[in-house]
């Protein structure tokens, strides 16, 4: 199910000035967070399996470290879909 929270509504911003936005999707068996800057250039995906899901404060934690480092991103670059929910709702 998607989760629809203020604190996912509001971008963060990165050292460059760059906004990111979040999006997450809790199933039973996986966490899915999906990231992309404001032009939607740049987009990732952060799977985690049920056994591994982070309670929302480790996820804004998570979040931060998506927006803030780079490298860290890198590793989960992945060119997404949009609108999500249409392409990644189950």
């Amino acid at each position: 199910m998607w989760v629809r929270s203020k604190e996912l509504k509001r971008p963060v911003e990165d050292r460059l000035g760059c906004l990111w936005h979040f999006q997450l999707w809790w199933g039973t068996a996986i966490q899915r967070l999906f990231f992309w800057d404001e032009a939607k250039e740049t987009t990732g995906l952060l799977e985690l399996p049920g056994d591994k899901a982070l309670h929302y404060s480790r996820l804004r934690e998570r979040i931060q470290k998506l927006a803030k480092d780079p490298d860290y991103r890198r590793r989960y670059l992945k060119p997404l879909k949009f609108p999500l929910e249409r392409h990644y709702g189950e």
